[in-house]
């Protein structure tokens, strides 16, 4: 338990980086545009319930977006998956999860969050994170269908 334990903490508090007032602020902004993608992924809509997407479908969209195995690797994927889900640094904290393993509109977009900042992180880029957040969840938002690009007419 203690070196599994000591990975998933220090992992956890690395990504707890992430989640400063700015993209916090900028996460609250993109909100409505965040639950949309969340429901563009899901395979069916039940109106009654609290909107949950499955890993399984989320896999599949971030792999159809060129994320998953592209630029994140699956180890990648679920070390930021375990941030989204559990809140708490100390492993003995976390809590069972029901299976098939879903995430709610909170959680997706700590996880959007998390894997932004792993991608920052990995390609050491030299932006502020939250300018690098913002074209992230941009190019998230385009891929999954919920921003268009507007053109502007010519004059």
């Amino acid at each position: 338990m203690d070196n599994i334990g000591t990975i998933f903490a220090e992992k956890n508090k690395m990504l707890k980086e992430c989640m400063t007032p700015e993209t916090e602020l900028l996460l609250k902004k993109g909100r409505r545009l965040t639950e949309q993608t969340l429901d563009s992924c899901q395979l069916k809509r039940v109106a009654a319930e609290e909107r949950r997407l499955d890993v399984k479908y989320l896999c599949t969209h971030l792999t159809k977006w060129d994320l998953l195995l592209k630029k994140l690797t699956m180890v990648e994927f679920t070390q930021v998956l375990i941030f989204a889900k559990m809140v708490t640094d100390d492993c003995l904290q976390f809590t069972t999860q029901k299976m098939p393993l879903e995430v709610n509109y909170d959680e997706f977009e700590r996880l959007l969050a998390g894997l932004a900042f792993e991608l920052y992180k990995k390609e050491g880029s030299q932006d502020p994170f939250v300018e690098f957040l913002g074209e992230f969840l941009d190019d998230i938002f385009r891929k999954a269908g919920v921003l268009l690009e507007v053109k502007k007419e010519e004059d």
